[in-house]
């Protein structure tokens, strides 16, 4: 099977003629012919000497079998005979490979788009291939689907094909990143070119928004960095009067959402344990972002 069928056959001359004799025969002529799967009458075209011929009018949609034959002839004083070969055989389909859908499959980039996928909820993505032929039914698979465990749902051969990806994201799955590839092929075994995308399972990311000033996670240099879990503030306070301090914290994840949207997804920030020198029976907490606790 040839993946495209044009109406131009190129012959290329033998690198090699004769039968056997010192000065060899020349190949005289060519002659093709050629028909549809579906036929069984043959088509030839005029014997020639060139190594171009055109074929028109084929139609699309159809398995075509094309003869080449050679004919060679002698010199008068060997005998003038001609002589044709045994005919070369090519076999092909007359058509187009598919193609995807603008919209419902990954855009063809290099390196491949980026997905998220959030812990604990299910990503799911649509693909649409197509073929201009319509009596070729498309397949749609993928690869790359065992390592993260994700599946194709809702497998639609026909044309247009479609196929649904399904996948949970679970703990053991925070931080890893996957390729996914789909491909797309026809009943002629004719593909579209895959297209493929990363898929990235967000992890936590929790910060500190205030008070100012992060502990190194060590705690034991005090140095200031940023996004540490543990914070001090340096508080101005009079005696007998309440210190209130506000403590605000997210966890934007790995994917960089906005507060809210990670809690959404449930990634949640829990303020565990705070210490306040002295003053701490008149501590007062002031409030966490939307969907945080303490």
């Amino acid at each position: 099977m040839l993946p495209y069928a044009a109406n131009n056959k190129v012959l290329r001359k033998p690198l090699c003629t004769g039968d056997g004799t010192a000065r060899g025969v020349t190949i005289s002529n060519y002659r093709l012919e050629y028909k549809s799967q579906d036929s069984e009458q043959w088509t030839g075209l005029p014997q020639s000497n060139v190594l171009t011929m055109s074929v028109f009018f084929l139609e699309k949609g159809l398995n075509y079998t094309f003869n080449c034959y050679a004919s060679s002839s002698q010199i008068a004083s060997e005998g003038g005979a001609s002589f044709e070969s045994a005919p070369v055989s090519t076999f092909f389909y007359y058509g187009q490979a598919p193609f995807w859908d603008s919209i419902r499959a990954p855009p063809p980039v290099n390196p491949p788009v980026l997905h998220y996928a959030y812990i604990g909820n299910v990503f799911s993505m649509n693909i649409k291939a197509l073929d201009t032929d319509l009596s070729q039914n498309i397949t749609i698979s993928a690869t790359g689907l065992s390592a993260c465990g994700a599946m194709l749902s809702n497998i639609v051969i026909a044309n247009p094909a479609r196929a649904l990806l399904v996948f949970l994201a679970k703990p053991q799955d925070s931080g890893k990143t996957y390729l996914i590839c789909y491909t797309a092929q026809d009943s002629q075994s004719m593909t579209a070119p895959p297209r493929c995308f990363r898929l990235s399972i967000a992890s936590p990311a929790p910060k500190f928004i205030s008070p100012h000033g992060a502990l190194e996670a060590s705690g034991k240099t005090g140095a200031v960095i940023e996004g540490a879990p543990h914070v001090k503030a340096t508080l101005a306070a009079t005696a007998g009067c309440q210190v209130e301090v506000q403590i605000v914290a997210e966890d934007a994840t790995s994917a960089g959402l906005q507060g809210f949207n990670a809690a959404a997804r449930g990634y949640k920030v829990r303020c565990t344990t705070v210490h306040a020198s002295r003053c701490w029976k008149s501590y007062k907490l002031g409030f966490c972002s939307a969907g945080f606790f303490f």
